[in-house]
């Protein structure tokens, strides 16, 4: 068995048993949430948010004209909403919250999927499930839980580039609580690192669709850094593999033609290709440390650079 085919199926048993994670997570983190559903009375807050819903269901208040509110609305027509349905009751207060954590538990899912891989949403999606503030405040009336659903939502749009989705989520967000202003520049750089990210995959000719190969290995992504592993004495013949992604064999640049991987001025202005293994173990090593979190940073921090003869020289 090859080494490609190995990696395949070790790629499909991870898939597998990731979504397997993701359905017992879900489970688990709903039973979890509903279980104390109506076991304790509500918080001099929820009572308050409550008394909003109630009049706003009961068409009393409907606008909330007459009470003094500090609060975006949109929860608490969420729960009028479900007190219409299922009578002016605690269950229907806090159904609405229940539910919108059970969904953010498949949006974090989502989330890590888009941006990195189904094992790395597996993992988020099961920690965010064991979470015990998560569960205590899932069946709580503060807009906290809609919030994080909606923020969720926005991310997750625009990892897709569905920037006018990611707008309206990041707005019903804000209709919730206004602490969501604190997460518009996050949402901003998780955006244009996505843009930047798959302009680059576009323009290297790369598969659009395998986007966790480049965002969380950018260093063996890179063509450049390939041909500096290959460099360093692995054979030509039977480049290394990556993420599905080969290194590409190269030659010796010379004068003739611009060279492509790491390489220096020497003192004469010629070029040559740096065959330093404590050059290259820096560089790896570093962006190993970084891909994780700023792996898109990262890939454009420790981009190969080239100096030509004509730029050396002066």
């Amino acid at each position: 068995m090859t080494r490609q085919h190995s990696s395949f199926i070790v790629h499909c048993s991870l898939s597998h048993y990731s979504l397997f994670i993701v359905h017992c997570s879900l489970f688990i983190g709903f039973a979890f949430r509903a279980a104390p559903l109506l076991q304790n009375r509500f918080h001099p807050d929820e009572a308050l948010y409550a008394s909003f819903a109630r009049l706003i269901a009961s068409g009393r208040d409907p606008m909330l004209h007459d009470v003094l509110v500090d609060k975006p609305p949109l929860s608490f027509y969420a729960m009028a909403a479900s007190m219409m349905i299922f009578g002016g009751n605690e269950f229907a207060a806090r159904l609405p919250h229940l539910i919108a954590s059970v969904i953010s538990l498949a949006l974090i899912y989502r989330v890590g999927e888009s941006l990195y891989d189904r094992s790395t949403g597996a993992l988020a999606a099961s920690l965010f499930a064991l979470s015990p503030m998560a569960i205590l405040f899932a069946t709580t009336l503060f807009t906290d839980t809609m919030l994080i659903m909606f923020l969720l939502a926005s991310i997750f749009t625009i990892t897709r580039r569905q920037w006018a989705w990611s707008g309206l989520w990041w707005g019903l967000a804000f209709a919730c609580k206004q602490t969501a202003i604190f997460f518009l520049p996050l949402i901003a750089v998780i955006g244009l690192i996505t843009f930047f990210n798959r302009r680059d995959r576009k323009e290297r000719g790369e598969d659009q669709n395998n986007s966790s190969s480049f965002i969380l290995h950018p260093f063996f992504s890179s063509p450049s850094s390939a041909s500096c592993l290959s460099s360093l004495g692995t054979s030509s013949a039977n480049p290394p593999s990556h993420s599905g992604l080969k290194a590409i064999p190269t030659t010796t640049p010379t004068a003739s033609s611009a060279p492509t991987n790491f390489c220096r001025a020497s003192p004469n202005g010629s070029t040559s290709q740096v065959t330093s293994a404590a050059h290259a173990s820096l560089i790896s090593s570093s962006s190993s440390a970084c891909r994780f979190y700023f792996s898109p940073i990262a890939t454009h921090l420790f981009k190969p650079f080239t100096i030509s003869p004509s730029s050396a020289s002066h």
